[in-house]
């Protein structure tokens, strides 16, 4: 929180972002070596949507690593898109227009209207974690996730649960027909190598071939 807060305030923002996507698409044609065809996804600051060669950069590094531009995710709070939701509305649009994927992180923290969120070229939602990790003890936060889903499916976008700790809430968002759990119940973050000795020790773990079936 402060972090980043910082890198904003002091105009380093720009080259913060270069570095963590030249380093996270090189970890990603690394790992799709070796594991096929998946998809990386890379937190992105409101800054970064002023920047006028913002799209191009992101082309030539994708290129510069032979990755389709549809195999990338880029995430961005609902926080920051709705600061100024003209513009992020514009700059996402010539994103998707890139074939790049786009997902709004944080969902239900921002106060969005739903007039901007249909707008928005998005490939996926993701749930804040403070509904996720209350929904056991709180039936509000339960209905606000339920609901969130079924918004977000018939706007065609793809959802993410983030904040999953425990079996039961993955029992429940499944249940719900989520798409895709996040958290430390599945795995705490972990290093790129230590994240492929561990991508390759569960091919066969019942509890990751179960979650992939379901």
């Amino acid at each position: 929180d402060e972090f980043i807060a910082s890198a904003e305030q002091t105009g380093i923002m720009r080259y913060l972002t270069r570095w963590v996507l030249n380093r996270a698409f090189r970890d990603h044609a690394n790992r799709r070596r070796q594991f096929g065809v998946s998809t990386i996804s890379v937190n992105i600051s409101a800054i970064n949507l002023h920047e006028p060669d913002f799209e191009d950069g992101i082309i030539d590094l994708l290129e510069k690593y032979d990755i389709p531009p549809e195999e990338l995710i880029l995430e961005i709070t609902e926080t920051s898109v709705m600061k100024d939701p003209e513009y992020a509305i514009s700059a996402l649009k010539r994103l998707s227009n890139r074939s790049i994927k786009l997902a709004i992180d944080d969902f239900g923290t921002g106060y969005s209207s739903l007039t901007y969120i249909q707008q928005l070229p998005l490939y996926e939602i993701k749930i804040d974690r403070s509904f996720i990790m209350q929904m056991d003890k709180k039936t509000g936060d339960q209905i606000i996730v339920k609901t969130t889903l079924n918004l977000s499916k018939d706007l065609g976008y793809k959802v993410v649960a983030e904040g999953i700790e425990n079996q039961a809430a993955l029992n429940t968002l499944r249940k719900m027909g989520c798409d895709f759990a996040q958290g430390y119940h599945i795995a705490r973050p972990m290093t790129i190598d230590a994240l492929i000795q561990w991508q390759d020790d569960m091919k066969n773990d019942e509890f990751f071939t179960e979650l992939k079936s379901s």
